[in-house]
């Protein structure tokens, strides 16, 4: 019988010096560690702030959790859901990390939205969360 998946998000504030080699430091750390903790999920930067999705065994994500929270690169970490899903969305990334800024015009605002709705603004379901990163990402065409 497989373990069940959960799905987690946070938001944090950003503490680092140079967001463009903390994004890749993140990624590089992820697609070593992750696997063995069966994590997948999405990372988005912008403006100063981190949101992003965990999906996986309960206790894998317990142990990122911990992880961040010791990482002197996020402060203010606010938990956003914790939720059982049926199944990954992320199933084919270790992590993805995106530095929002970045990215084209054309679909900034839609992050915009996402990364304010964890400032309070307003508070989607998790499947709406889901829906709308996955939604944006499959726009964006795909880095190596």
């Amino acid at each position: 019988m497989s373990e069940s998946l959960v799905c987690y998000a946070y938001t944090s504030r950003y503490r680092g010096l140079d967001p463009e080699a903390d994004l890749a430091s993140i990624a590089a750390a992820a697609t070593r560690n992750n696997p063995a903790l069966s994590l997948t999920g999405v990372l988005l930067y912008d403006a100063g702030r981190f949101v992003q999705v965990i999906e996986g065994p309960r206790e894998g994500v317990w142990a990122l959790q911990r992880r961040l929270l010791a990482d002197p690169r996020h402060s203010d970490l606010a938990e956003l859901f914790e939720v059982d899903c049926p199944e990954r969305t992320f199933h084919q990334w270790q992590m993805k990390a995106y530095r929002v800024e970045a990215l084209t015009p054309m679909s900034r605002p839609e992050v915009i939205a996402l990364r304010d709705a964890y400032v309070g603004v307003f508070r989607p379901s998790a499947r709406d969360f889901l829906a709308l990163v996955q939604t944006y990402l499959q726009s964006r065409p795909v880095n190596p």
